[in-house]
């Protein structure tokens, strides 16, 4: 897993300031870059060793269309229908006005 991290230098020199958002929101600070980011390291570690978890969630998509998906029968009967609705749409889209004639 990998988890971004903000560091920077103190104003005055003195070190450096790692920081990391949510989930965990933890910062760490040293006199040494890598000290700093150990010192993270290490309060990240403590914090999962005491239970915490860090977990990717499914979100359902949203899309209502996707709930309808698949509902139609595969029998001889949806089979006909669908072959008929596919040649009327062929006709309509053949005449100049989109629609059917005499429907």
């Amino acid at each position: 897993m990998q988890i971004p991290i903000l560091i920077k230098p103190h104003q005055n020199g003195s070190g450096f300031r790692a920081k990391m958002g949510e989930p965990l929101s933890l910062s760490a600070e040293g006199l040494t870059r890598n000290e700093t980011l150990q010192e993270l390291r290490s309060m990240t570690e403590l914090r999962l060793e005491s239970g915490t978890e860090i977990l990717p969630m499914e979100i359902k998509s949203g899309n209502p269309w996707l709930d309808f998906a698949g509902f139609l029968p595969d029998d001889e009967l949806t089979r006909e229908w669908m072959d008929i609705l596919k040649a009327n749409r062929k006709k309509a889209n053949e005449s100049p006005d989109g629609l059917l004639a005499g429907v």
